[in-house]
């Protein structure tokens, strides 16, 4: 099956992300975070994208796969606060985590606005 998601990206264009799926849903979660709060803590983060990111080099918003957000069984098992569970993994540096794919954004210039990773950082450039 074939699934359409609408997300809305910066300079208020519109594409669409396409998935293939085999037999199990997979579906893309969109974060944002304001420009006033640090880039690595979860609960900095609120569902929905943002049409205009400032210009001050940090994270404007995510696109990310399931498996980057916390589940209520990771948050248990970790003992993680369960005010985490549904929130993104963005204090994950391990190698291939979300918060080390954001440090690398963000140390790197220009913005790459293709998936890695089946993740995309959209950065305040």
């Amino acid at each position: 099956m074939k699934y359409s998601i609408p997300c809305s990206v910066a300079l208020l264009t519109t594409m669409i992300i396409s998935l293939s799926t085999t037999g199990t849903s997979r579906g893309l979660n969109v974060f944002k975070v304001a420009s006033s709060l640090n880039d690595f803590v979860p609960l900095n983060y609120t569902q929905g994208a943002v049409a205009i990111c400032p210009a001050d080099g940090k994270v404007c918003y995510i696109i990310i796969p399931d498996h980057d957000v916390y589940t209520s069984a990771e948050v248990s098992a970790i003992g993680l606060p369960t005010s985490y569970v549904g929130l993104p993994k963005v204090d994950d540096f391990g190698t291939g985590g979300l918060g080390a794919q954001i440090q690398a954004a963000i140390l790197a210039p220009g913005e790459v606005s293709t998936p890695i990773n089946g993740r995309t950082i959209i950065e305040r450039n």
